[in-house]
């Protein structure tokens, strides 16, 4: 008994302390407070009187008043663990203005009232952003920054302005948890909600017109003569084309393989990373990335390079192959070896760019449709409203700094169509110079890796880096996107297209235990790609491995290439050959653009966070993947394809007119 009365003695101790420092004020919900705040602050004055309202039916206990206490976000649980999401109901908010059509059970008087109560004016949730800081919570940078999303149900007639003036005012002046001590600068109000404005925006009536244009080729393209541009616009010779698996000796079937693995893996990859802003507790999310089976994900990071690989690859091994182009390059003179080298920069300019654009548009168009709640989104949004398309068009989006990047996906293709033109012009000079293509390959090969690895030593060695997300942001900027990074494992696919093409007609003679040892430094590579950590590695090891260590696991992720090549790995090959590689294989490019617009509609239809759990992201994985097949399947029978045979035969007329006209 008598402890018993100790701790009763001790309680009532501890609340009369706290009941010195804590107003009743303070113990009231935030919409109270911000109201309360607004009722003295400088805001319209309709807005004040609606607030006054507003205060004076809470305390009387109205119920429409309550609804909107309701439907308002306040402090939430999990917060020393990075839980900035005080959301409310977006929903809820809304739905207070009219009668809600439910149906109930009992029609009793006080559900009646919580239904059919409806406010004497407007109300609208608008959701604010601030930085915030406390010496309670873990400040977890390393992905995304931390930002507070409050959403309140506030009248309609006070201004983004004036909820912001007013939320500020109470955060100020009062401590929003008794308990907890924190300080948060608001940055931005908004109402989250559609806007009609999406039917005036000139990218959607220019987008408009390409779409009627593209229905009305396709109908008119059955009446056409074969001869005719329009003959490409068939729907039926387009699917039928995507979906043959007619087996040709001239394609590399190993690369069907490559292209499907690392698009689904990558995929995934970004299922997780984006997920990040949507989960309850960025730290927790990044204590489960330490887990092999999530770490397997965002290593895709590096399995990136991959499609370097293979790029490099397919760019020299076709063009070695081509003995006519190799003749004509013989014979032209610099003048006319140049215009044949534009021709093929536009070939692969044209082969890119209707996805590039629909990519662009796709983008733009669910970032308006699908007005996100989370402050990245919106950021993204922004970059999008400021010359976001003029970057992407001309490939060169990976010099725009990453913060202010639109549909930063993309940062890869600008990097293959720089390293693209600079190797498409060493085999040009190849042709006619082979020991002087020889040493500028290597002399480009070398400043590469030399800058790459000198630029990150000095960025890891730095004071001021230290893994942080201003470190992460910087490290992308200056290093990852960057064309001179991605030189060496492009160079890398270069190699092995010309050890191919040197083989073709001979008989590659490798010893079984040098073939072993290949299979088992591949094997060993992966391992540590995938399940190695930087925490473990001293930082005078960072630059090395992830610049000559680079080189060598991509050196060896060729080497299943050259033993398809070489008959010494069939059964790659004939997993390439069947028809789902096949066609993921065509498909790759557009699932690689699409998949993260998708991602972004399904995290911007919610209206709340969630807890990652490693089931919910396979689902959610599978889901996007077999929407975004489908969805590139379509695209490339109606637009893609169609399109890049039309650019090819543009190109072809105007190189014979030319003739003609010499």
């Amino acid at each position: 008994m008598a402890r018993e009365l100790f701790w009763l003695c001790a309680f009532v101790s501890i609340l009369c302390c706290f009941a010195e420092g804590i107003g009743d004020a303070r113990r009231l919900p935030i919409l109270v407070g911000v109201l309360n705040s607004g009722m003295s602050s400088s805001v319209g004055s309709q807005c004040r009187e609606d607030v006054q309202v507003a205060v004076k039916s809470i305390v009387q206990r109205d119920i429409w008043s309550l609804k909107m206490l309701d439907s308002s976000g306040d402090f939430e649980p999990n917060f020393m663990f990075q839980n900035v999401f005080w959301l409310g109901s977006r929903d809820f908010c809304h739905g207070i203005n009219a009668p809600l059509p439910v149906y109930l059970e009992q029609r009793t008087r006080e559900a009646e009232r919580i239904i059919n109560d409806v406010p004497p004016f407007g109300l609208e949730y608008r959701l604010l952003y601030g930085d915030i800081r406390s010496p309670h919570q873990i400040h977890y940078e390393k992905i995304i920054t931390t930002v507070l999303h409050l959403g309140l149900c506030v009248p309609k007639t006070c201004s983004d302005e004036d909820v912001l003036r007013m939320s500020q005012m109470y955060f100020d002046e009062h401590r929003v948890n008794p308990i907890f001590e924190m300080t948060v600068n608001f940055t931005h109000a908004r109402n989250v909600q559609f806007g009609w404005n999406v039917y005036t925006d000139w990218i959607f009536m220019l987008t408009l017109g390409i779409i009627i244009a593209i229905v009305l080729a396709h109908v008119v393209s059955s009446k056409v003569s074969p001869a005719s541009l329009l003959r490409h616009f068939n729907m039926r010779e387009n699917f039928r084309s995507l979906m043959s698996s007619t087996v040709d000796p001239k394609i590399v079937y190993s690369l069907n393989f490559y292209r499907t693995i690392c698009s689904l893996w990558v995929t995934m990859a970004h299922v997780y990373l984006f997920g990040y802003v949507m989960v309850e507790s960025v730290p927790l999310n990044g204590w489960r990335s330490k887990l092999f089976y999530i770490k397997l994900f965002y290593r895709s990071a590096l399995i990136l390079d991959v499609f370097f690989l293979m790029s490099g690859f397919v760019l020299a091994y076709n063009f070695l192959k081509n003995d006519q182009l190799s003749q004509t390059i013989k014979q032209n003179s610099l003048g006319k070896n140049v215009r044949l080298l534009l021709k093929h920069i536009l070939h692969r300019y044209t082969r890119f760019l209707p996805t590039v654009l629909a990519t662009l548009v796709l983008s733009r168009a669910s970032f308006v449709l699908f007005d996100s709640i989370y402050y990245r989104d919106m950021r993204h949004n922004l970059s999008m409203e400021s010359s976001w398309w003029i970057w992407n068009v001309l490939f060169i989006q990976n010099f725009v700094p990453f913060s202010k990047m639109a549909i930063v996906w993309t940062w890869s293709m600008a990097s293959d169509m720089q390293c693209f033109i600079l190797f498409q012009m060493l085999l040009f000079i190849y042709v006619k110079h082979p020991r002087l293509a020889k040493y500028l390959f290597c002399a480009a090969f070398s400043l590469s890796l030399t800058y790459s690895y000198m630029t990150l030593f000095d960025m890891i060695h730095s004071e001021h880096f230290d893994f942080t997300y201003p470190s992460f942001i910087y490290l992308v900027d200056r290093f990852y996107m960057k064309a001179h990074f991605r030189i060496y494992t492009y160079g890398c696919g270069v190699y092995i297209g010309h050890l191919c093409h040197r083989a073709i007609g001979q008989t590659v003679k490798i010893s079984e235990r040098v073939r072993r040892t290949l299979w088992f430094l591949l094997a060993t590579a992966i391992a540590l790609i995938l399940f190695y950590s930087e925490d473990y590695a001293p930082s005078f090891a960072l630059p090395f491995l992830f610049t000559f260590g680079r080189v060598a696991y991509t050196l060896l992720l060729g080497v299943p290439i050259a033993f398809g090549q070489w008959g010494f790995c069939n059964w790659i090959n004939a997993i390439g050959k069947t028809p789902f590689f096949m066609r993921m294989s065509k498909l790759s490019f557009g699932q690689y653009m699409f998949h993260p617009i998708l991602i972004h509609i399904f995290l911007a239809s919610h209206n709340d966070v969630t807890y990652a759990s490693f089931t919910l992201l396979i689902s959610f994985a599978v889901t996007v993947a077999i929407i975004t097949y489908y969805f590139a399947t379509a695209f490339n029978v109606f637009v893609e394809a169609p399109l890049n045979r039309l650019f090819d035969d543009i190109i072809r007329i105007k190189e014979k007119r030319s003739k003609d006209d010499e």
